[in-house]
Formats: C-alpha cells, sequence, structure tokens
C-alpha cells in the first residue's frame, strides 16, 4: 500500500483540534528516510508528563523526559482526567467537554531546551490552549522524508504507562510505503492489575466493591480508575474502563483503550460490566477500529492528508 501523506496516529483520543496557525505541513524531513525491513520493529518513545501548567499563551513547556532536542516538533495532548467524575456504572456515553478539554492537542517547535530535570522546551510560537500538569503529556514528532515499512515490519510506540505514552506522531514530507504494520494495537489505558482476594466469597453485587470484600481492580479510562468514594474496585464501569468483576474466580476489568495487564484476579469478576462501553474481557482491550478524518483545506493550496486513527 503506498500513500502520500503526513501521519499522525493517536491512539489514546483523537479530538480533532485546530492548533496555532499550522506552519508545519508535512515537516521538516529533519529525520530523514525510515526503512524498516521485514522482521524488524521501531516503537517511537520520545515524550513524557507535562511537569507543570502551562496557560494558553504560553512559550515554555516543564516535560518529565531528557529526549527533547532544540528544533523537534511536539505534540502536546491532554490524555486523561476527565472532570468532574461521572458516575461509577453509568453506561451512557462519555463526553470530553467537561472542565477539563480531554483529548485537546496542539503542535509547537522547540526552539532550545533550557534545563535537563526535568526539561523545560522554549518554543518558537505561544501556545494556543492551557495544560494541566497529570493530565496532558508531550510527544515528540518524527519527520521524516520517506517512510517505509516492509511485510513484517512494525512501527508502533511505548505504551501508555498511566502518564504518557501510546501515541504515534509522524509527519512526512515524502512518501509513506506500508507493507507491514503502523498500529499501537493494545498500548492505550492499561487493564486492572492482578490482586488475589479472600477465598470463597459470593453473592457480591456492588458497582463498587472493596478489594477484601471480593472487588477487583477495574480498567483504565479518561476519568483514570478512582471514582468519587476513593474506590478502584467492583464491577462497575468509570466512563469507558470496564468495571472488574466480583467474588470468585475472575478477573480484572479491560482499559478503555487498553494493554492487556490486568487479568485473572483469583477473587474478581472478568469481562467488565456488561453496560461499560469499551470494556474489554479479563483485562484485554478492546481492538480498534481506525477512523479517518481530515481537516478542511486552506484557500491557498492543496493540503496534505493527515489522517487521525483512534479506537472506536
Amino acid at each position: 500500500m503506498r500513500i502520500t501523506l503526513a501521519l499522525i496516529v493517536g491512539l489514546l483520543l483523537a479530538q480533532v483540534a485546530r492548533a496555532e496557525p499550522d506552519s508545519f505541513g508535512l515537516g521538516t524531513g529533519r529525520d530523514g528516510v525510515l526503512n524498516l525491513t521485514a522482521g524488524k520493529g521501531l516503537a517511537l518513545s520520545v515524550g513524557g508528563p507535562l511537569g507543570k501548567d502551562v496557560a494558553a499563551g504560553g512559550d515554555e513547556l516543564v516535560v518529565f523526559s531528557s529526549d527533547f532536542s532544540g528544533g523537534d516538533l511536539v505534540l502536546i495532548h491532554e490524555s486523561t482526567g476527565l472532570s468532574p467524575l461521572p458516575d461509577v456504572g453509568n453506561a451512557k456515553g462519555v463526553s470530553l467537554t467537561g472542565a477539563v478539554p480531554l483529548g485537546r492537542w496542539e503542535m509547537a517547535r522547540v526552539l532550545v531546551v533550557t534545563a535537563s530535570t526535568p526539561a523545560t522546551l522554549l518554543l518558537t510560537a505561544p501556545l494556543r490552549y492551557a495544560y494541566t500538569a497529570g493530565r496532558a503529556q508531550v510527544v515528540r514528532v518524527a519527520e521524516y522524508s520517506d517512510v517505509v515499512i516492509e511485510a513484517g515490519a512494525r512501527l508502533t510506540v511505548s505504551p501508555w504507562n498511566g502518564k504518557s505514552g501510546g501515541i504515534l506522531a509522524m509527519l512526512v514530507s515524502g512518501k509513506v510505503v506500508n507493507e507491514g504494520r503502523i498500529d499501537a494495537d493494545g498500548l492505550g489505558y492499561l487493564g486492572g492489575v492482578f490482586r488475589t482476594d479472600v477465598a470463597g466469597l459470593a453473592g457480591c453485587t456492588g458497582l463498587e466493591l472493596e478489594q477484601g470484600k471480593g472487588g477487583s481492580e477495574r480498567g483504565e479510562g479518561v476519568a483514570g480508575t478512582v471514582s468519587r468514594s476513593g474506590l478502584s474496585t467492583g464491577r462497575g464501569n468509570l466512563t469507558n474502563g470496564g468495571g472488574g468483576g466480583n467474588c470468585a474466580a475472575s478477573g480484572g476489568g479491560g482499559g478503555g483503550q487498553g494493554r492487556p495487564n490486568g487479568g485473572q484476579s483469583r477473587q474478581a469478576s472478568g469481562g467488565g460490566n456488561a453496560q461499560a462501553p469499551r470494556s474489554g474481557g479479563q483485562g484485554r482491550p478492546q481492538q480498534a477500529r481506525p477512523a479517518v478524518a481530515s481537516p478542511a483545506a486552506g484557500p491557498s493550496s492543496p493540503p496534505p492528508r493527515r489522517t487521525m486513527s483512534k479506537w472506536g
């Protein structure tokens, strides 16, 4: 499959946003040609959580990562922390337009890195939007001249770790030839972790239930895992994170866009709440369904296509 485009693959959340006036186009090609041959894999992994709140109009980013350099193109993404928290067990669709604009993102160019622990990135232009420490992350956007992924090769990304990861972002000024895989399957929100509970429990029905009473960890979603009551266990989902199970011989809930590390808790049921949106059984994530969004064309010349793939 041969495609010529600028590719941004965001697999946590992919709410389209207009950032500063787009002067980035297809990128500079400063990272050269990426050619992955059969059997090879590459995980793009430069990024880290935002370490300090930044206001709209700010031109500095404090990031817990030492891997950025002057000239880098970065993507700032509000990835987690939906507020206010909805009710546990609510099966309605999840709105991202609360006090925290979850999924908002924009790109910026780094002028210089002025500190290293944590890194302080001075930007070439002010940000259009505000971002919150503990909820946002900063990801380096690779800028390739060409990308060739041969059959049996895979381009992916480092997994979400609760604070950052799970987003694959790149611009390509030339061609993209993909005969292999470009994806971040199973690298998003986390599944419920393993816990050993009291043996022989039965009759556990609570949407929220302490571990010692038979509740297991729910999967992570856009609001995390901890409810307003302070519990992260029980069969009720929290937004798009699957509910854990209750009582004996069951497993943790599936992450909303998650990673298959949840599972097989001896005293918590698997599969999550049947009504939970995007829940996965036994701590496994639901499979991704790619969606494509192409922003409107500018008035001057035909724009590059940007495809956005996200969890369905």
